[in-house]
Order: C-alpha cells, then sequence, then structure tokens
C-alpha cells in the first residue's frame, strides 16, 4: 500500500479543484498519500509540524525505553532441575521468562506500562505507525541531507544554517527512536511470544518470518532515503526506481520462501507485490512521456 500511494502519486494527475479528477476518491487519496512522501506539500510550516511530530515520537520512544533499561538493567540465569516458577530472564526490550518444567515456562511482556500497551501492542496504533513510517523518516534524514542547497522540506533553511544542523541532531537521536519501535513492530507481528501481552494468542506462533518483516520495514527506510536525499530535479525518477526494486525483491522473496505459516497468505503477498512493481511500472512509463 505504501509503495503503491508513491507511484500513484505519479502515475494520477493532481486535482486542481475541489471537483477532484473523476477517479475514484480511495484512489485520490492514496495518490496525495504518496505525494506527501515525496516532499509535495510546499507548506514549510506544515513540513516543520510533521518533523516535530517525528521527532518527539522518536525521542519519547528512546528515552522511555533507555529508562526502562536503566531501571531494570538485564539478568540472565542458567536453567537448573528443580527450578519452578524462576525468573531466568528479565531484558527490558523483550520481556521476563520464567522457568519450570520446559512445558509450563511462562513469558510476560518486560516493562509494561501504559505506553507499552498503548503503542507497542495494540494494532491499530502499529498500523498507523508503519504506514507513516515512510514519510516520517523521510524527514528526519532530510534534516541532514541537502542535495538542493538547502533543507528539503523548507527553503530557507540553508545547510550551512545553525536551524539545520540543530534538526540534524534531533532528527538522528529520533531516528534511532524510530528503529527502537521497528524492533518492536518485529517482535510483536512475528508472534514469537504468542502467550505474552506482547504477542497474541489468536495467531499462532512464529505466524511471520522475521526476515520478511525487516525486509518491509528496511524497504519503506530505503524509500524514506532516496526522497530524502535525492535533487528536486530528479526525485521523481529515483523513487519511483527504489519503489521498484523494493516491490521487486518482496516480490522474489514472498515466491521464494515461506514468509508466513499460512501458504494463502503468502500469495495473497506475491499477488499485491506484482500489481504494485505494475503500478511502479505504469507510472515509470506514462511520467517518462510526458
Amino acid at each position: 500500500l505504501s509503495f503503491s500511494s508513491v507511484a500513484l502519486g505519479v502515475l494520477v494527475p493532481r486535482r486542481e479543484s475541489s471537483s477532484g479528477t473523476g477517479l475514484p476518491l480511495s484512489v485520490e487519496w492514496l495518490a496525495d498519500a504518496g505525494r506527501v512522501v515525496m516532499v509535495w506539500i510546499t507548506s514549510p510550516v506544515v513540513n516543520l509540524v510533521l518533523f516535530s511530530v517525528s521527532v518527539v515520537f522518536g525521542w519519547v520512544v528512546l528515552v522511555h525505553r533507555l529508562f526502562m533499561f536503566a531501571k531494570h538493567g538485564v539478568q540472565v540465569r542458567p536453567f537448573l532441575p528443580g527450578m519452578q516458577n524462576v525468573v531466568l530472564a528479565n531484558i527490558p526490550f523483550v520481556g521476563t521468562g520464567r522457568g519450570g518444567a520446559l512445558e509450563n515456562a511462562s513469558y510476560r511482556a518486560g516493562c509494561s506500562d501504559k505506553m507499552s500497551k498503548s503503542v507497542f501492542r495494540h494494532w491499530v496504533a502499529q498500523s498507523i505507525l508503519d504506514f507513516c513510517l515512510i514519510i516520517s523518516m523521510r524527514l528526519l534524514f532530510e534534516a541532514g541531507g541537502c542535495p538542493d542547497g538547502y533543507v528539503a522540506w523548507d527553503s530557507g533553511i540553508a545547510c550551512a544554517s545553525t536551524q539545520r544542523e540543530t534538526a540534524a541532531f534531533f532528527g538522528a537521536v529520533a531516528a534511532c527512536g524510530w528503529y527502537v519501535w521497528v524492533f518492536l513492530f518485529i517482535l510483536r507481528t512475528q508472534n514469537h511470544y504468542p502467550n505474552s501481552e506482547l504477542g497474541s494468542d489468536k495467531a499462532p506462533a512464529d505466524f511471520y518470518c522475521p526476515f520478511f518483516l525487516i525486509s518491509v520495514v528496511q524497504a519503506k527506510v530505503f524509500v524514506a532515503g532516496a526522497a530524502a536525499y535525492a535533487p528536486q530535479s530528479y526525485r521523481e525518477a529515483v523513487v519511483l526506481s527504489c519503489c521498484g526494486i523494493a516491490a521487486l525483491w518482496l516480490l522474489l522473496f514472498a515466491a521464494l520462501r515461506p514468509i508466513c505459516c499460512l501458504r494463502l497468505l503468502r500469495w495473497v503477498y506475491v499477488a499485491a507485490m506484482a500489481f504494485t512493481l505494475g503500478v511502479v511500472a505504469a507510472a515509470g512509463v506514462i511520467a517518462a512521456v510526458v
């Protein structure tokens, strides 16, 4: 969906009025989302607000996890015969494991609190953050890159200015915080611990291949970096090429090896990536002709 929206941002003509383009409203919305990814929001104020929100979220997640790490530390102890309900491991980013007999071992998500439950373990929040990953990482990357001599989301901020250096510092730290969320997103979606708050006992354990999930999120970060560092004059071509590379890689990954425990879902992913690759190719051809 993310890659298709970027391609549609090029493929679908922009609306000149509220009457629209005559296409279904859902298509126009996806195209608008793609234009946001490709820095087609020209208002510096709007871009600054989006950048600030991305920075605040990244800093909050990073500081929160580091605080939990400092408070609880990492404790690991070997399992010995006769142990019953003993804490074997306490790792803040992962959780707490208790041992008895192996079949009676339990797992509890570590450092559980309101933020962890509402952000890291709620599927609606996870879905929204996942869709926002490209634009958020693109904004954070842009603070450190100046392909046109100024920050892409505000031409009034020159590369050598104090504003840009400050934004680059806060953006770099926030990017680390977003990667903490990515780690927790992969762990939760993979469902490696189905009997914990971090997983779901309604889905099979190890539902997704972790390497596929890593490929998906890294592909989005890859597209975000392309949008951030490509000069404005040929940004569309660079971003479309990167979307095509990402879609092709995910298509081959899903076609050649199992990505989840359901075969039908695997081929749904294959069909979705093939469709995305077609949309990207069509957008590239139309952009080249126009």
